[in-house]
């Protein structure tokens, strides 16, 4: 004899229920027929109601899920965002540089300068957060959550210690490291110590945006990191006039 094992469908729920009614009436043949049969529409209700959930969950079980699906629609719909983000990334720096313009050429070197840090603690960066991506992805892939959750939790926690590392480095050594670039003029070299000195000194967040956008991409979510890069990049639009202009009660 041959059994499949398959999904619970619409036209099953009698079927289940008449099993359940045969059982009972044979297996528990001293409780009264009476009880069974009238429990046994609110048997049939339940299996329906089951069904359905579990229809639901399935569809949230499978919503990240990059392994089911048409692979180009998957991957597409994973990609778009992903994408999207990268070119907010652009506008932050378009949106910074274009109010710092503001302020004359000599502050616009210093940015310049200060920027080559944050730009090479990327390098560091990439370390948690290409680690746990690919580690999350493989664990996710194979169903170990909880493995996953280990190697989410311990990028995480690399990334944090990279980035106060880095923030205490550059803070110990930032006169002679922005000094390497000989910087003749005083306004440029004031604007490049103070730049740097807040960008790298914060510079941990930036760490951990990167790790945890790349945790969320392993798990085939990609629309939590742009939504989050949005709304930064809007905050950053608000708050950049007010930062480098000084406008109103905030100075310069």
């Amino acid at each position: 004899m041959w059994f499949m094992i398959r999904k619970l469908q619409k036209t099953d729920i009698n079927r289940v229920a008449d099993i359940w009614l045969d059982t009972n009436l044979k297996a528990h043949d001293f409780i009264s027929a009476k009880y069974w049969k009238n429990n046994f529409q609110l048997v049939k209700e339940y299996v329906m109601i089951w069904s359905q959930k579990n229809k639901t969950d399935e569809g949230k079980r499978m919503e990240g899920n990059l392994t089911k699906g048409p692979i180009l629609k998957t991957l597409t719909k994973l990609a778009i965002p992903i994408m999207a983000s990268s070119f907010l990334g652009t506008l932050y720096n378009i949106t910074d540089m274009a109010w710092i313009g503001l302020l004359g050429s000599k502050a616009v070197a210093g940015v310049g300068v200060g920027g080559m840090f944050t730009w090479f603690s990327q390098g560091l960066a990439s370390m948690s957060r290409m680690g746990g991506q690919v580690q999350v992805a493989q664990c996710i892939g194979r169903g170990d959550k909880e493995e996953a959750h280990k190697y989410a939790q311990t990028a995480v926690q690399l990334a944090t210690l990279m980035g106060l590392l880095f923030a205490a480095v550059m803070l110990l050594f930032l006169h002679p490291l922005v000094g390497f670039f000989q910087l003749q003029d005083p306004e440029a070299l004031q604007a490049a110590l103070s730049y740097t000195k807040i960008a790298c000194g914060l510079i941990v967040f930036s760490f951990l945006t990167l790790t945890l956008t790349g945790i969320y991409t392993a798990q085939g979510d990609s629309k939590t990191p742009f939504i989050a890069n949005f709304i930064g990049l809007v905050t950053n639009m608000i708050l950049d006039p007010l930062l480098i202009l000084g406008l109103g009660p905030v100075n310069k």
